[in-house]
């Protein structure tokens, strides 16, 4: 019970630090899915564990993470973070993209680092799952790019 009010007291602080222009329902993120990793000692680790909009952590079901220039085939699908908000410059827009290898899923640039943080630790926390973590859940490359303080942009961002 413990465990579960500091979870509840953590996903409030970080949900306070992102300011989105609609009020969406959170759910609880797993960064690494439950069936990727095959143990729920893991997959519940806190470090695991992020708040998200409910239609983005359905959206993004257990697809792989990637950036929108890597969303190389067809034209990415607009997932918004609550059904008020249709304005695609809102940070909480993700992305289901379909690329060779399957549905992918581009989150929302509010959310990149929170994700790619918890990514991270998890890979480090579990030195066994990094490999599946690297090839299943996020490109622990674009996983540090993501997380530094200052993101390079891209072409696109650049204006």
């Amino acid at each position: 019970m413990l465990v579960r009010r500091r979870l509840f007291i953590y996903y409030m602080c970080l949900a306070g630090n992102i300011k989105l222009p609609c009020r969406p329902q959170w759910s609880r993120e797993h960064v690494v899915p439950k069936s990727v990793l095959r143990d729920n000692r893991i997959a519940n680790d806190p470090a695991n564990i992020i708040p998200l909009p409910r239609r983005l952590n359905n959206a993004r079901s257990n697809y792989k993470y990637i950036d929108i220039d890597d969303a190389r085939t067809g034209k990415p699908i607009p997932i918004f973070a609550c059904g008020n908000c249709h304005n695609v410059s809102c940070p909480g827009v993700g992305y289901l993209a379909k690329s060779k290898e399957g549905p992918r899923f581009v989150p929302p640039q509010a959310f990149k680092r929170a994700i790619a943080q918890a990514a991270l630790d998890m890979a480090q926390r579990h030195p066994q799952h990094k490999t599946t973590i690297h090839t299943r859940v996020l490109d622990l490359d674009l996983a540090a790019e993501w997380s530094s303080p200052s993101p390079k942009l891209k072409s696109w961002q650049a204006g």
